[in-house]
């Protein structure tokens, strides 16, 4: 049984997801501004 340890993991991962998502869109704000300022 991996109760604890698959918790955590799934966790992580979606941690994960979520910074990487934010980060991205937050990449693509600052680009789009960028282009607009340009």
């Amino acid at each position: 049984m991996m109760g604890m340890a698959g918790v955590m993991t799934i966790t992580l991962l979606l941690s994960a997801g979520m910074f990487a998502l934010l980060y991205y869109v937050t990449k693509k704000a600052y680009s789009k501004k960028w282009d607009e300022d340009e």
